[in-house]
């Protein structure tokens, strides 16, 4: 436990602390043994100087002794011999300060009494009297004594010195012995020194480094062959919770890497049913494109028949315009499948009416319901709101996408369309309206396809009944910007029931109707022609088209709704007959101006009009539907929006409200010419 709490802090101040503590000890261990040989080495060397005093002594007690016993008869050595004695005396005194004195203090004491008696011996010698009768008897005798005396001091300095070298002997047994404990030590401390390294060493590479190489070693495992990393957490604090830090974070990353995994295989699977249903839809593409092709390029020949009756002539042309709105609605579709995914698909809420927006989309399914002999019945259960504040016309695209596949899938019987108010999950009223068919119905299983994109519920019904297989997606995708949803209950053989809701906005202060009534489509009259459509009008215009075709199409309506119309084939040339006409007083009443065109497109021929104060009026014409395109036109100073292809009956309302617009300005109004530009001509 207590190892598992350390840190590598801790394992490096314990490795470099257990080397200074060993060092520290061998230090002090062999200093001491040190300390203590040259102790004895120094006392071995003071023994041998003393013992170097010692002979000397000896010499010097011999002489000494030698001069008295030859000096009986001299005085004058006698007294040369006294004076020596101060000389044997300093040296006795500098042996005896040796410290092995102890041991021979008594010999020492000896030869200091032995030269004292000597000293009297000669201060006797001098004081004989050789006419003493007895001088000769008291001359032996003193000569007697002094060679006692002599003797016995050679002998103590003998025994001294014998002392000594004992006592040197000793020292150097002892030098020698602490030498050898000295060496056995340095041998040990070494030893124990470096077994402690190597110790440590084992300790550190145990506790340290094998964790740390270990967890290296797995994790490259587990990083380079991915193979799952399971490591028990071992050595320092930091090295285990790196493991336990790594393990978790391998763990995440295995279990990401089989959600990821999952993904690719899901989304594999996805693309894979994308690509295989685009397939399909292409080839449904193919078939809705290439069928009214064929009829209208079929059709197209048959008109070039010069034996061609007038009626087959007209029928082989209402055949091209069926077969050619057809394409165009195929078109639609696509390009709102696009914006919707795009996400600029825009929703402009404004008050309007249910009831005249479901009439209208019922009178709308008239033809198709009419072929059939199908009734379709409306009705509301309670009260619904007279107005509503939605999107008029993604509404009324729903409804006619919806009713449409109901009279589609429907071969007899009748369509209800049911009108009521609801509660939203989250609160809060939806207007709901509810359609049912006595159709073929759908298998429970192809419900929630049937709302993708370029889906249908099987192949066999693009073959039967034909479709893009869009509209469903796009209604719901409408259904769901208006605040509400489209859902779908169906039984295989026994018809379907949709259920569009929508959020119909406050409905504060707004009345409440009842609706019920039946239209029957069997004997209804086909509808009449929209009064616009047989209006005359008096101006000039001028079209700025570079595709020849579309410009002899607008050129071709626009006389024949009465205007006198001019022709250019790209921006600079409508530019030049624009200003050509401004300059001399007479500015065309309207300018249909293409966008794109070669040599000077429509926005910068418009821009550089408005630049030069042209006041008449431009109507942009342009392919591209979007919102953002209409607001670029309208930026560059077009008046008004139309697009392509041209339909005759919109075409001919613009030409009326154009009329209607100028009617309405005020003399001396903006422009100047705009009140006399357009208007509908008297017949």
């Amino acid at each position: 436990m207590l190892f598992k709490s350390l840190r590598i802090r801790h394992y490096i101040a314990s490795i470099v602390g257990a080397c200074l503590l060993g060092g520290v000890l061998s230090w002090t261990l062999l200093t001491a043994l040190h300390s203590s040989v040259e102790e004895r080495q120094r006392e071995l060397q003071e023994h041998s100087a003393t013992l170097q005093e010692i002979y000397e002594l000896r010499r010097a007690v011999g002489e000494w002794t030698t001069m008295v016993l030859d000096g009986c008869d001299d005085p004058a050595l006698l007294e040369a011999a006294a004076k020596r004695a101060d000389g044997i005396r300093t040296r006795s005194e500098r042996v005896a300060s040796d410290t092995l004195a102890y041991r021979y203090a008594a010999e020492l004491t000896l030869v200091n009494e032995y030269r004292v008696l000597t000293l009297e011996g000669i201060e006797c010698a001098a004081n004989l009297n050789a006419s003493d009768p007895r001088y000769e008897e008291q001359r032996a005798e003193l000569l007697t004594g002094m060679r006692a005396l002599v003797t016995h001091t050679g002998d103590a300095v003998d025994r001294v010195r014998a002392h000594i070298e004992r006592g040197i002997a000793d020292v150097e047994s002892t030098v020698e012995a602490r030498r050898r404990r000295l060496s056995l030590a340095t041998w040990i401390v070494g030893a124990a020194y470096a077994g402690l390294i190597v110790g440590l060493w084992r300790w550190t590479v145990r506790c340290l480094i094998v964790p740390v190489q270990t967890l290296t070693r797995e994790s490259r495992a587990a990083a380079e062959e991915g193979t799952p990393f399971h490591l028990v957490p071992d050595g320092p604090v930091e090295v285990r919770q790196l493991t336990e830090s790594l393990t978790k974070l391998f763990g995440d990353l295995v279990s990401a890497r089989d959600h990821l995994e999952e993904k690719v295989r899901l989304r594999t699977e996805e693309l894979e049913r994308s690509s295989r249903v685009k397939s399909e839809f292409l080839a449904n593409m193919s078939h809705e494109i290439r069928t009214p092709m064929t009829a209208i390029l079929g059709h197209a020949e048959l008109c070039k028949d010069p034996e061609t009756s007038v009626d087959e002539f007209r029928r082989h042309l209402e055949i091209i315009c069926i077969n050619g709105e057809h394409l165009l609605t195929v078109m639609n579709d696509i390009l709102d499948v696009s914006r919707i995914e795009a996400g600029r698909m825009p929703v402009e809420r404004t008050l309007c009416s249910p009831t005249k927006i479901v009439s209208e989309a019922v009178a709308m399914m008239e033809g198709q319901a009419h072929e059939k002999a199908l009734e379709v019945h409306v009705q509301s259960v309670g009260t619904i709101p007279e107005m509503i504040e939605t999107d008029p016309t993604r509404l009324r695209q729903i409804l006619l996408n919806v009713i449409g596949n109901a009279v589609k899938f429907t071969e007899s019987g009748a369509i209800e369309l049911t009108l009521t108010m609801s509660v939203a999950d989250g609160g809060g009223q939806r207007l709901a309206f509810e359609i049912r068919d006595s159709g073929v119905g759908m298998a429970p299983d192809k419900l929630d396809s049937v709302f993708e994109p370029f889906v249908q519920a099987d192949t066999s019904t693009t073959r039967e009944y034909g479709g893009t297989g869009l509209g469903l997606s796009i209604s719901r995708a409408f259904a769901r910007m208006l605040g509400g949803d489209l859902t779908c209950e169906s039984e295989e053989g026994a018809g379907s029931r949709f259920l569009l809701t929508i959020d119909p906005g406050d409905l504060d202060g707004v009345a409440f109707i009842e609706v019920e009534g039946c239209v029957d489509f069997v004997d209804a009259p086909l509808p009449a022609r929209a009064e616009s459509e047989s209006q005359t009008f008096e101006g000039r215009a001028l079209v700025v088209e570079d595709v020849a075709v579309n410009r002899r199409l607008i050129c071709r309506l626009l006389t024949k709704a009465g205007l006198e119309v001019e022709e250019a084939e790209n921006g600079q040339v409508g530019f030049d007959k624009a200003m050509e006409s401004f300059s001399q007083g007479r500015p065309f009443d309207v300018v249909f101006m293409d966008l794109q065109m070669p040599v000077l497109d429509g926005y910068d021929a418009t821009r550089r009009l408005r630049d030069q104060g042209y006041p008449g009026l431009i109507v942009a014409l342009t392919a591209h539907t979007m919102p953002e395109e209409r607001e670029r036109c309208l930026a560059a100073g077009c008046d008004d929006f139309a697009t392509k292809p041209i339909d005759r009956a919109a075409f001919m309302e613009l030409l009326a409200s154009l009329a209607q617009d100028a009617s309405e300005r005020p003399a001396g109004g903006a422009g100047g010419l705009l009140a006399v530009s357009v208007k509908p001509r008297r017949k």
